[in-house]
């Protein structure tokens, strides 16, 4: 047998050593190996670490837009629990500002004379402002479920826990602004307080009314709470006023007749 080729004899069975045979049998030699099926290769999966860090980020970051939502939306339905869990956080750290201002701007000298019988004004005003924070919250939360269960609705406790956030929010500024207050004029403080547990009052029976079709915004809220701030502080005025007159003159009566009735003895 002769090799195509180059022309040489070659045994039988066997391949020439010339270029052109030799690159014949390799090209063979492909043809008859099986192809392997191509495969992507394998992108490495993210740390969970890296998640919760991003969720937490995206969590800050969308919570201004979420809170100006609040405008429109009091009740929160458009937040997600993240960005609730940041809400409460900040509610919380709003009312140990507030009432630490607070406490510190009404008591004034008073704070040294805490001291020598053991009160830690710092201390108590963190314990208020916790309490105020877990009570505004709590409110809002049970209000939710409660309505769950009485519309046999199957109760879910994410949703009260946002609603509660989200209703937190308007108080612990107004708050936080009075206690701001309270340090320059315990008066206009004192009105921003008021503001502050009616805002938080109107909210909550706004949850219970949550049937009605009238749907208010936060500007029409903090509207008649405002109203109502004023109408209470009033009327707290007046009432102590009234008291106070009515004190007085029962006083001054009872000590005058008194005193006419020992001149009448000593005489």
């Amino acid at each position: 047998m002769f090799c195509r080729y180059c022309g040489r004899e070659v045994p039988e069975g066997q391949s020439c050593s010339c270029p052109g045979a030799q690159a014949a049998q390799q090209a063979r030699q492909a043809q008859q190996q099986p192809q392997q099926p191509y495969q992507q290769p394998q992108q490495q999966a993210a740390p969970a670490g890296s998640d919760v860090g991003k969720a937490v980020g995206d969590a800050f970051k969308g919570a201004p837009n979420a809170a100006k939502g609040l405008l429109n939306d009091p009740m929160g339905v458009h937040v997600k629990m993240p960005t609730a869990l940041v809400f409460l956080g900040g509610g919380l750290v709003l009312y140990v500002l507030s009432c630490l201002m607070i406490l510190g701007g009404m008591l004034g000298p008073a704070k040294d004379a805490l001291k020598y019988i053991g009160v830690n004004v710092t201390g108590t005003s963190i314990w208020m402002g916790f309490l105020v924070w877990l009570i505004s919250t709590l409110v809002p939360f049970l209000i939710v479920l409660l309505m769950q269960v009485l519309k046999k609705e199957q109760v879910n406790w994410q949703k009260a826990l946002i609603t509660g956030a989200s209703v937190n929010v308007c108080p612990a500024i107004i708050a936080f602004v009075a206690g701001i207050f309270t340090l320059i004029s315990a008066t206009i403080g004192g009105i921003f307080i008021a503001l502050a547990v009616v805002t938080a009052a109107v909210l909550n029976a706004k949850l219970l009314f949550a049937g009605m079709k009238k749907k208010d915004n936060l500007v029409t809220i903090l509207v008649v709470s405002l109203v109502l701030a004023v109408v209470l502080l009033l009327s707290y005025l007046v009432i102590y006023k009234v008291l106070e007159s009515v004190l007085v003159s029962a006083m001054g009566g009872l000590i005058g007749g008194l005193g006419n009735s020992l001149s009448g003895l000593f005489s």
